[in-house]
């Protein structure tokens, strides 16, 4: 239906994880969810520009729950609708969820209030990231049925690597991801230095650079962004294993990253697991 209604120079991405796991939930409510995030996105790209809507399971750990508070951990399925439209103001991304706020006129739909009691109600979280000119991501956090016939079961044989005293610096101005990122570090056999901004980065590796030192780095901080870090960190020593981490789909950043050669980007939450093979692999390449 949205590709046979929204304008052609909108770019329609349907992606989906495999063995999705089942939703218990009203299919009418959530397609409605849907169409009113996709129907928002249209209306923020009004040159054209690219409609992502994603389905992926995911397992949420301690430390990922820890991240999210609202939250609890187990097995979840993830809905994203992302744009590379116009983006939200942050004055009117803390308003966005109120009853009977909206940025349209008379006659032109209700905000997102109706759209995120749905999703409560169903037992789900409802989050969103944006920035102006770049885009917004609307990330849909909803249990999986328990029904074992059609929940995947975990492979317990997979347990994530563990480190043998390796550095990571983690660089992130949230604090309560760079907590969990080294609690879990630390845990695995982890050594970690936390900096808020790629110039506290640079200072800290300045003084602790060493052989089997890795860093994770947001990509959007202030001070020093992620990309202007790896840059600098190239021409300062390019063999150094690098990790982008992001919350928010910015397609220009990630593209730089890439053409810097990083090792791997990994989406913000991320679950100890994830986390634990990033690094891993990163020091260890191929193995």
């Amino acid at each position: 239906m949205i590709r046979s209604t929204f304008p052609k120079d909108i770019i329609v991405e349907c992606v989906t994880g495999p063995r999705l796991r089942l939703v218990l939930g009203d299919a009418t409510q959530l397609h409605q969810v849907l169409l009113n995030l996709c129907v928002n996105a249209r209306d923020a790209m009004p040159n054209g520009g690219t409609l992502r809507l994603s389905a992926t399971n995911l397992d949420i750990d301690d430390s990922y729950a820890s991240m999210l508070p609202e939250i609890t951990p187990g097995q979840y399925v993830l809905l994203e609708v992302g744009d590379t439209g116009s983006g939200i103001s942050p004055k009117i991304l803390e308003r966005i969820f109120d009853p009977f706020f909206t940025t349209k006129g008379v006659g032109k739909g209700a905000g997102l209030s109706s759209v995120h009691g749905i999703v409560k109600s169903h037992g789900g979280l409802f989050k969103v990231a944006s920035e102006c000119g770049v885009g917004t991501t609307f990330q849909i956090y909803l249990p999986a049925s328990l029904d074992q016939e059609v929940v995947a079961e975990l492979d317990s044989s997979a347990t994530p690597p563990t480190g043998h005293g390796e550095l990571v610096l983690v660089v992130d101005d949230e604090p309560a991801i760079t907590h969990a990122a080294r609690t879990v570090l630390e845990a695995n056999g982890y050594r970690v230095l936390l900096a808020n901004d790629g110039a506290e980065a640079l200072a800290a590796l300045s003084e602790n650079m060493c052989d089997g030192a890795v860093v994770l780095t947001d990509v959007m901080m202030p001070v020093m962004n992620g990309v202007l870090l790896v840059r600098t960190l190239r021409k300062v020593s390019s063999d150094v294993p690098i990790i982008g981490s992001t919350g928010v789909a910015e397609k220009a950043l990630l593209d730089q990253l890439n053409e810097l050669h990083v090792e791997s980007i990994l989406r913000k939450p991320y679950n100890a697991g994830t986390l634990l093979r990033a690094i891993h692999d990163a020091l260890h390449p191929g193995r």
